[in-house]
């Protein structure tokens, strides 16, 4: 019951295990049936889905007893069976963390999370201070209208401090609505938006990623070379173009700030790119082969 959890899932090769999803999970087979949310419990679809673990990001262990603890008595002597695991996924650590929690719970073999925990932290290694400076500070949104920005203590400003980028949003919290004179003040050197496209309908068909496809395991040959290498091609981001970046920031395109002036206004659109899982993996790729690229002043 967690969209994160679910897809570190299929990274591990494990998407075969899931038997219930949330009822915002749009990257899950939609075969799967809906067994509730934050908001509530569909009692009969978790129990006629037997699991033998529930996971979920409630915040607590006290909301997760309350929410799922009537479904699950339901069970009988089987509830006491039901392990229920409510994680914490708001910063990289917790994220990776889960990748070890999971393996280790669903006896998912050790190789596959040591490939995928060796391939998390190869995206998240440095890139070379020269390269990191010419783009300048970063601000990073999910939203333009109002611009809402993914700030301090999120994990995705946490990806673009491990990369040795500098953020232009120093204060506030993780996630904080600005208005344009706010990132007027801010002159980012470079704005990434962060906005996912629609979830790949391949996902449930068996395609890269989906239910009985190969994970991220077949698919990190990239991040075993060093990431994805600068490739102009590669899926999931591109330097907006001029006649682009007003249209995805709106008023945003007229303020007078390096971002827009040298145009380095960058969308990033993996359709997982929001999710506290280990497609955080790609987000940090794609961020880092942007960089590599990053439009020159005056190009």
């Amino acid at each position: 019951m967690s969209p994160g959890v679910a897809a570190t899932l299929r990274d591990l090769g494990a998407a075969g295990l899931i038997v219930g999803r949330h009822g915002y999970d749009a990257w899950s087979d939609p075969a799967l049936p809906v067994v509730g949310d934050q908001a509530g419990i569909n009692a009969e679809a978790l129990l006629r889905a037997a699991p033998t673990h529930v996971y979920v990001e409630f915040g607590g262990a006290d909301q997760a007893r309350r929410l799922l603890g009537p479904a699950l008595s339901g069970a009988g002597a089987g509830a006491g069976r039901v392990t229920v695991r409510d994680l914490r996924l708001l910063t990289l650590d917790q994220i990776r963390g889960s990748v070890t929690t999971l393996a280790q719970d669903l006896s998912i073999g050790a190789d596959r999370a040591a490939a995928l925990l060796a391939a998390w932290d190869r995206a998240l290694e440095p890139e070379p201070a020269d390269r990191a400076r010419a783009v300048g500070t970063v601000l990073l949104l999910h939203g333009t209208d109002p611009p809402a920005a993914l700030g301090p203590g999120s994990f995705h400003q946490q990806i673009a401090q491990r990369l040795g980028l500098a953020p232009a949003l120093v204060e506030g919290d993780a996630y904080t609505v600005l208005d344009s004179e706010a990132v007027l003040r801010l002159q980012p050197g470079t704005i990434v938006l962060i906005q996912p496209r629609e979830p790949d309908a391949a996902r449930g068909s068996g395609g890269p990623g989906g239910p009985g496809g190969p994970g991220a395991l077949a698919g990190l040959a990239q991040s075993e070379s060093g990431g994805s290498g600068g490739a102009a091609a590669e899926p999931g981001w591109r330097w907006l173009s001029a006649r682009e970046a007003p249209q995805r920031l709106g008023t945003l395109a007229r303020l007078r700030v390096p971002a827009i002036e040298h145009g380095r206004v960058l969308l990033i659109d993996l359709d997982d790119g929001l999710l506290p899982g280990t497609g955080l993996i790609r987000l940090a790729d794609a961020l880092r082969a942007a960089v590599r690229l990053a439009p020159e002043p005056g190009r």
